[in-house]
């Protein structure tokens, strides 16, 4: 009889999952919205059952747990994987009641409240910003607590949505005019550069890892424009200091098996890596599908395999190669009238360039992760070409994307 995998969410990034499930010869019960559903069941055929998550609550962690447990009753899944922030408390849930390798509720819930997590991990003798929990905002009036400029962070979210930067007493006038109901954390502003660790975990240890160095926007939200993966193999001081934060984090989190993402920022002048978040599930940005370019082998089978009790082996064959992730922006508010991303995914070194907005929508200068473009992977023999496919694809994306105003 043909195993099925239980998978919690499944956006475009999740979708080499189910390739993987396929190549296993694995059936896949899908939790999501009725519309991603039937797409996913239509294009996947190891898509064999499904269950609903209403739109208008999709954005709930909670939405999440009951349907995936009513179809982990209905088909007994093997292995559940969670796709991202929303889903990993009902997948850890559902793993906790049929006893099968996973993340860990507590690790779940830990990911999913920087507020929690900042405590439990400074408790753990992880390197974290000064930082502060206003519920809500409007009642915190001590700022000298953290001083400015600070970073005010909404509590449970993703892909830079809700982060801000204050710089002065102006700009706290504003943001809490703007915020003052919400609950947000107010963390010291850290200037070094940011990274992001990733790695599969497995009984709790770190099994394969990689340092990512990130290009963002800056302040005042700090959206990610383009990834650099498998950093860590031009600084060896760099890649120990990254996995020892990271193994400090799994520890103090209590992770036990899955794929883990911990974003820092660190400099040379610093003594230790400062944590920003950490996340037990894949990274977003399409950085797990650069790694496995980097890596040499499939990151997403390694992670399947792992959630399904099989101990990891990385392959002793394994060609690594130089991956990065760039994203497209607009460079002013206006309609769309396109990106050139035809002519960009035939240069050197182009793997794939996936557009996300389409021609004629109203687009912005990016404020979070969802006002960019569109993706390009890039997939280079060595750094010297790496660096040179990413001066030609930014290069090109600055020329070739039209906004009217």
């Amino acid at each position: 009889m043909t195993s099925t995998v239980l998978m919690v969410g499944c956006g475009v990034m999740g979708e080499p999952y189910l390739r993987a499930a396929a190549r296993r010869g694995l059936r896949v019960a899908l939790v999501e919205t009725a519309a991603r559903a039937a797409t996913l069941a239509r294009e996947h055929a190891c898509v064999v059952a499904t269950e609903e998550v209403p739109d208008g609550v999709a954005a709930s962690d909670v939405a999440w747990v009951r349907p995936a447990l009513a179809l982990a009753e209905r088909m007994r899944p093997v292995a559940v994987l969670p796709f991202a922030e929303h889903q990993v408390v009902a997948a850890a849930a559902v793993q906790r009641v049929l006893g099968l390798p996973g993340t860990g509720l507590d690790a779940a819930l830990v990911s999913r409240d920087k507020s929690l997590q900042r405590a439990l991990l400074r408790s753990a003798d992880v390197g974290h910003p000064r930082s502060v929990v206003a519920a809500p905002l409007a009642s915190f009036t001590d700022l000298d607590e953290i001083g400015l400029p600070v970073v005010v962070k909404a509590l449970s979210s993703s892909g830079s949505d809700g982060v801000e930067l204050v710089r002065d007493a102006a700009g706290w006038r504003d943001v809490v005019a703007r915020r003052g109901a919400e609950p947000v954390l107010l963390e010291q502003y850290v200037t070094a550069q940011e990274y992001s660790w990733e790695a599969v975990v497995q009984h709790g240890q770190v099994r394969v890892d990689n340092v990512t160095r990130k290009t963002t926007t800056g302040p005042p939200e700090f959206v990610e424009l383009a990834h650099e993966v498998a950093f860590g193999r031009r600084d060896p001081v760099l890649a120990a200091a990254a996995r020892d934060l990271g193994a400090a984090v799994v520890r103090g989190m209590g992770m036990q098996d899955g794929i883990v993402s911990v974003e820092f920022r660190y400099d040379d002048g610093h003594d230790v890596p400062v944590l920003m978040e950490a996340m037990v599930r894949m990274p977003g940005d399409h950085i797990v599908d650069a790694i496995c370019v980097a890596a040499g082998f499939d990151w997403f089978d390694a992670v399947l395999g792992v959630l399904l009790g099989e101990e990891l082996v990385v392959p002793a064959d394994a060609v690594a190669r130089e991956s990065a992730v760039v994203y497209a922006v607009a460079p002013q508010e206006g309609v769309l009238q396109g990106t050139g991303f035809d002519a960009v995914a035939a240069l050197p070194g182009v793997r794939s360039a996936r557009q996300r907005i389409p021609d004629g929508a109203q687009v912005r200068p990016p404020r979070s992760s969802a006002d960019r473009l569109g993706a390009v992977l890039l997939d280079c023999g060595d750094h010297a070409a790496l660096l040179a496919a990413l001066d030609r694809t930014r290069g090109l994306l600055r020329e070739a994307v039209l906004v009217t105003p």
